[in-house]
């Protein structure tokens, strides 16, 4: 299973002999509804590998798993769209599209950032207005 590998990256990345942070590696990620964090919307692990490509394991339901694809915008932030299937909840949707941007702190052991889901019925209608989200991430140390 995914989570179950342990990013092997380091921290930091090399960047003309300056060390800077990276969002590559694993994350426990919580994400809320309002950006004073106190309405959890859910938890997660998040894995964001160094080709772009990023993985999600949330606790919404046994098996809830969504991918992304997420690209450098500055030196410590990252944009990333993402998307999975609902399953029907909330009702009348099929898929959702969710995009964000982290910031990483100045030690690179956390992150947050700011985003919105936008839910789709199976014939690619939006259903509501997009949700605003609120991520707050940890970094998980390799093992």
């Amino acid at each position: 299973m995914v989570l179950a590998f342990s990013c092997l990256c380091s921290v930091t990345a090399q960047a003309g002999g300056t060390q800077r942070p990276t969002i590559v590696g694993t994350w426990h990620v919580q994400v809320f509804f309002d950006p004073g964090h106190t309405q959890l919307l859910f938890e997660s692990y998040k894995q964001w590998h160094s080709d772009g490509l990023e993985f999600e394991s949330a606790d919404l339901g046994p098996g809830v798993l969504c991918v992304g694809t997420w690209n450098q915008v500055a030196r410590d932030t990252v944009s990333l769209y993402h998307v999975g299937w609902t399953y029907g909840n909330p009702a009348g949707t099929f898929r959702f599209v969710w995009t964000e941007t982290e910031t990483l702190s100045r030690d690179g052991n956390s992150y947050d950032g700011a985003g919105q889901i936008t839910y789709y019925d199976e014939n690619g209608n939006q259903v509501g207005d997009p949700l605003p989200t609120y991520p707050h991430a940890t970094r998980l140390p390799p093992q």
